[in-house]
């Protein structure tokens, strides 16, 4: 009998079949493993560049900044093909200035501090749409106020582009990597200012699904393809009549099968919780 292959396998053999050339040349460009960064040393007695130990600043749950400049924003809605983790990250990626090359996506943990993180009705964006602006503004301006405090001049008459905050000169820049030890220490402002919409580089452009090489090639992780020790599934049958349940069940010839280790009932329908096979 011939193997059974599934979606994963199709996905990639598909890719592999048609167009596999142009799909490689696309993907390298747009898979964040792509984007190299370049390692900030310090000085040490010899002259020679010493690495410095990771480091990863947190002015808030929303995002987090490193000291290569990668900045990574934290998905706090489920992604159900909406693209909503691109569009979160997008709102942050403007409000910190820093180019879209530079920014990775995490799905956030289970937690109360993110609000229900359910996806449904369409108001991901109009509910956060302001506080993912607020929380990227307010990183922004602790790393110019780090780089002002560094250059002893006011931070209102510096700026930022593209990773970098730039001196009131107009020529002396420091790259975001370097100031965020600096910005660690700072209070984090309540009301910080919003950039200019008329400045906008990234928040009204199509960037493309951050997931889409992910996705096309395979390699995208869903909640199905998760395994821990010990887990089991379970199947849920139902009533295939709208509105109705089950009368009685026999589950001992269920519980005969190999694998099976439970039956439960949960209201109108019935599992069965089994290993993994």
């Amino acid at each position: 009998m011939a193997e059974s292959m599934n979606r994963r396998d199709f996905i990639k053999l598909v890719g592999a079949a048609g167009g596999a050339l142009v799909l490689a040349v696309y993907l390298d460009a747009c898979t964040p493993e792509a984007t190299a960064t370049p390692t900030v040393g310090l000085p040490s007695s010899t002259g020679t560049p010493e690495p410095r130990p990771p480091y990863e600043w947190a002015p808030n749950i929303y995002l987090k900044l490193d000291q290569d400049g990668i900045l990574t924003v934290t998905a706090f809605r489920s992604d159900m093909g909406q693209g909503i983790r691109t569009a979160t990250a997008m709102l942050v990626a403007e409000e910190v200035d820093v180019d879209w090359s530079s920014v990775r996506i995490e799905q956030a943990p289970a937690d109360r501090q993110y609000g229900d993180q359910q996806t449904g009705g369409s108001v991901s964006i109009s509910t956060y749409y302001y506080t993912l602006l607020l929380a990227g503004a307010a990183a922004r301006q602790m790393l110019v106020e780090a780089a002002a405090q560094a250059w002893d001049v006011k931070a209102e008459n510096c700026t930022t582009k593209s990773g970098y905050v730039i001196h009131p000169d107009g020529a002396t820049k420091i790259p975001y990597g370097e100031l965020v030890e600096a910005a660690s220490k700072l209070e984090v402002p309540k009301k910080p200012k919003l950039k200019d919409a008329t400045q906008y580089k990234i928040e009204r452009t199509s960037l493309g699904h951050w997931d889409a090489p992910l996705i096309v090639t395979g390699k995208a992780m869903y909640g199905f393809d998760v395994r821990v020790p010990g887990m089991h599934f379970a199947a849920i049958a139902r009533c295939p009549v709208f509105g109705s349940g089950y009368v009685s069940y026999d589950d001992a010839d269920a519980k005969m099968v190999a694998g099976v280790k439970q039956i439960v009932p949960i209201g109108d329908r019935i599992s069965v919780v089994a290993e993994y096979s």
